[in-house]
């Protein structure tokens, strides 16, 4: 779990700052995620901070929101292995065998693929 955490947290501190036209504002992806999470800076900052933290629900809202937000996972909750396998050591066959992510607690499996 802990590695999960800290893959979560490297990826989603690299696309802090990247911009998108989410209803027409010019608003940051992980300002926007935060907002449909319901999740607040404080929090976010605290499983950087302890990242063998259990993640909550709303924390697993704000990183699906994330990872749909570059790419990672589509409309569909499927995923882009190509994409995963550019960005992160993964075991690509168990990212293959995924089911769909479509509720935020299906996060939670995508660190069984996560290779150390």
């Amino acid at each position: 779990m802990i590695t999960y955490v800290l893959f979560f947290f490297v990826f989603t501190s690299a696309v802090l700052n990247v911009h998108c036209g989410i209803l027409e504002k010019n608003i940051t992806l992980a300002a926007h995620c935060m907002e449909e999470a319901k999740v607040t800076q404080e929090v976010v900052d605290t499983y950087m901070e302890d990242p063998e933290k259990e993640p909550t629900e709303d924390f697993y809202c704000y990183l699906q929101c994330v990872f749909t937000g570059v790419g990672l996972i589509d409309e569909n909750g499927d995923l882009d292995i190509d994409l995963y396998k550019s960005m992160f050591v993964v075991d690509v066959d168990c990212l293959k065998d995924m089911p769909k992510i479509v509720k935020c607690t299906d996060m939670e499996a995508l660190s069984e693929c996560v290779k150390d």
